[in-house]
């Protein structure tokens, strides 16, 4: 009986079987896909993707030195200029368009090197050269206007004992006083000052208005 019945609907049989499984596949297809949808989003970190380049202070870009000169005076163009090496007098005049037709070149050191951050003032004819902008190679001792060569002044409110010995007639005795009359004022106001010192008179202060200053 149920081999008669096996045989004569072992057709239906088998497509019920094939239906089952298709069934329980459906389902198993959907089962996974509703647990991938609750799972938690995860970033995978890819070692072999593109890296944003930063500039690392100590590691970064080159930068070139760069010397800094400010150019006034009788020149064509005055400003400040930019220079990859440390220039020379003239390539910094050259640059500035050179000197106009009344500056007495033979002031000038056109050979001398020129530092970081220097101020040149060219002077025109015999205009005195100020003090706070020595020309390069002249920081020593300036020319007047006869070419005879004079020590540079000195800062009577910073010099030493030392510096005041430096100047002619004063000794070490007179330089004390002389420093000794500016600590106890806090600092000259004026150079006249120094009459008020026991032993300066007029005389001896003209001399040493000429090599000091305030």
């Amino acid at each position: 009986m149920i081999r008669y019945f096996i045989q004569r609907y072992r057709m239906y049989f088998g497509l019920g079987v094939i239906i089952l499984i298709s069934l329980l596949g459906m389902l198993y297809f959907y089962d996974q896909r509703d647990i991938s949808k609750n799972a938690p989003f995860q970033i995978k970190e890819d070692n072999s993707s593109v890296k944003l380049k930063t500039m690392n202070p100590s590691n970064g870009a080159h930068h070139e030195k760069q010397w800094v000169v400010d150019v006034k005076g009788a020149v064509y163009h005055p400003g400040v200029y930019y220079f990859k090496q440390p220039p020379l007098v003239q390539t910094v005049l050259d640059r500035a368009g050179g000197c106009n037709g009344k500056v007495d070149q033979r002031r000038i050191n056109l050979a001398a090197k020129v530092q970081d951050g220097q101020v040149i003032y060219v002077p025109e004819g015999q205009e005195a050269i100020p003090s706070e902008y020595p020309l390069p190679g002249m920081d020593q001792m300036k020319v007047n206007d006869n070419n005879e060569s004079t020590p540079d002044k000195i800062d009577l409110n910073h010099a030493g004992i030392s510096d005041l010995e430096q100047i002619p007639g004063i000794g070490p005795k007179r330089a004390a006083e002389i420093i000794a009359y500016r600590d106890k004022k806090q600092g000259f106001k004026n150079l006249k000052e120094l009459q008020e010192i026991s032993g300066i008179g007029e005389k001896t202060y003209m001399k040493l208005s000429e090599r000091l200053y305030i």
